[in-house]
């Protein structure tokens, strides 16, 4: 049993009567028995603490509860009749609601075919980013292709004092001030009042797609600028804005960063429900139109704020 973290707290809106759902599609060629499928689900749970547990109000809080036996992870399953049926589906599953005290915070659904198929993970952003829901389609895969194989035991409800770095669990001052800032934070939820509810509209889906030869010689030129693939995507993602609206058309962009790194304790194989991010923040007048340009100074000042985060 663990409490719910100030963040994993904070994405379990209303109690999760919100849906806030991330959905993770993989297309498959090729055969997918039933059977193997509900068997690499089991092993799932078998592996991971997180997703034999439900959410239970207990002292005030909501706490991550490990049952014996779990509640299995639920299988929809639908016939595949189209490429763009997963498409419709996703829709379907951001505003499918999970029962916390009931069910795991994960579910699946099997768009069944002759030759192609496509398997949909939804899961509750409060149990994980974007990275852990790839980390479980990654393991679902591996089951269902080598039912036998192990992959190991994690114990997601650890203390989060157990993954601290020893430099920080030994450092007296530097815990003082984890603490105060925790309790400053605190203080301020609980006496925050913030404005009306807000409501933005249905939850829509940009859905771009890239021919694999441009893929290949844009991966081939990031090579030879000694740029990463999301550094020449986020510079022409600004170029773009900056084109479209003018000056004030983007100011920033917020690039993820993956504390698995930071944290050596739980490996990289942890569940965050949201990572720290930098922010990219260039003066486009300088590059002008160079996006190689653009996206080597993203890439080095991306990489200058990491280092910079520490303890």
């Amino acid at each position: 049993m663990r409490p719910l973290t100030m963040f994993e707290r904070a994405l379990f809106v209303d109690q999760g009567r919100t849906p806030v759902t991330g959905v993770l599609v993989v297309r498959i060629r090729g055969q997918i028995e039933e059977s193997r499928l509900r068997q690499a689900l089991l092993r799932l749970q078998e592996k991971r603490a997180l997703l034999r547990s439900l959410i239970v109000e207990k002292q005030g809080r909501p706490h991550f509860v490990v049952h014996t036996p779990p509640p299995p992870i639920s299988l929809r399953i639908a016939e595949r009749t189209s490429d763009e049926d997963w498409l419709r589906e996703s829709r379907e599953e951001w505003d499918r609601l999970f029962d916390a005290g009931r069910e795991p915070l994960i579910r699946f659904t099997w768009l069944r075919g002759g030759k192609i198929s496509e398997l949909m993970l939804a899961g509750h952003h409060c149990i994980g980013d974007g990275r852990s829901f790839m980390l479980i389609m990654r393991n679902l895969l591996q089951f269902l292709d080598q039912p036998e194989h192990e992959l190991g035991m994690v114990d997601d409800l650890r203390p989060m004092s157990d993954w601290l770095p020893d430099g920080v669990q030994h450092d007296r001052r530097l815990r003082r001030r984890i603490r105060t800032k925790a309790a400053l934070i605190n203080l301020v939820a609980r006496c925050w009042r913030g404005s009306t509810h807000r409501t933005y509209g249905k939850p829509y889906l940009v859905h771009w797609e890239m021919p694999a030869g441009l893929v290949s010689a844009l991966n081939k030129r990031c090579r030879q600028e000694h740029v990463s693939l999301f550094a020449v995507l986020a510079a022409a993602f600004m170029l773009a804005f900056r084109k479209m609206y003018g000056r004030r058309g983007i100011s920033k962009v917020m690039a993820p960063v993956d504390p698995r790194g930071f944290l050596r304790k739980v490996g990289m194989d942890a569940f965050f429900a949201m990572a720290p991010t930098a922010k990219l923040s260039p003066r486009l007048s300088r590059a002008g139109s160079d996006i190689w340009a653009l996206a080597r100074w993203s890439q080095d000042n991306l990489a200058k704020q990491i280092r910079r985060m520490g303890p």
